[in-house]
Protein backbone atom coordinates (compact mmCIF):
# COMPACT_ATOMS: atom_id res chain seq x y z
CA UNK A 1 0.00 0.00 0.00
CA UNK A 2 1.42 3.00 -1.02
CA UNK A 3 1.33 6.30 1.53
CA UNK A 4 -1.46 8.25 -0.95
CA UNK A 5 -3.87 4.75 -1.18
CA UNK A 6 -3.37 4.52 2.64
CA UNK A 7 -4.54 8.44 2.57
CA UNK A 8 -7.93 7.70 0.55
CA UNK A 9 -8.78 5.23 2.21
CA UNK A 10 -7.95 6.72 5.63
CA UNK A 11 -9.22 9.70 4.98
CA UNK A 12 -13.05 7.55 3.50
CA UNK A 13 -12.86 6.00 6.46
CA UNK A 14 -13.45 9.38 8.34
CA UNK A 15 -15.84 10.46 6.07
CA UNK A 16 -18.09 7.04 6.28
CA UNK A 17 -17.74 7.54 10.19
CA UNK A 18 -18.75 11.11 10.13
CA UNK A 19 -21.75 10.59 7.63
CA UNK A 20 -22.79 7.48 10.16
CA UNK A 21 -23.01 9.88 13.17
CA UNK A 22 -24.39 12.65 11.54
CA UNK A 23 -27.18 10.58 10.32
CA UNK A 24 -27.73 8.46 14.06
CA UNK A 25 -27.83 12.55 15.65
CA UNK A 26 -30.66 13.27 12.81
CA UNK A 27 -32.68 10.16 13.83
CA UNK A 28 -32.46 11.17 17.51
CA UNK A 29 -33.33 14.19 16.85
CA UNK A 30 -36.34 13.11 15.12
CA UNK A 31 -37.09 10.76 17.22
CA UNK A 32 -37.66 12.93 20.11
CA UNK A 33 -38.98 15.41 18.14
CA UNK A 34 -42.39 12.91 17.38
CA UNK A 35 -41.86 11.91 21.10
CA UNK A 36 -42.37 15.52 22.25
CA UNK A 37 -44.98 15.84 19.88
CA UNK A 38 -46.79 12.69 21.23
CA UNK A 39 -46.41 13.61 24.53
CA UNK A 40 -48.01 17.14 24.24
CA UNK A 41 -50.85 15.60 22.03
CA UNK A 42 -51.26 13.61 25.16
CA UNK A 43 -51.39 16.25 27.77
CA UNK A 44 -53.88 18.12 25.74
CA UNK A 45 -56.14 14.74 24.94
CA UNK A 46 -55.94 14.26 29.09
CA UNK A 47 -56.60 17.61 29.65
CA UNK A 48 -60.07 17.37 27.84
CA UNK A 49 -61.12 14.66 29.44
CA UNK A 50 -60.58 15.69 33.35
Amino acid sequence: MTMESGYSYAKKDADSNAERLFSKEEALRSNIQSRTYFTMELFALARKHY
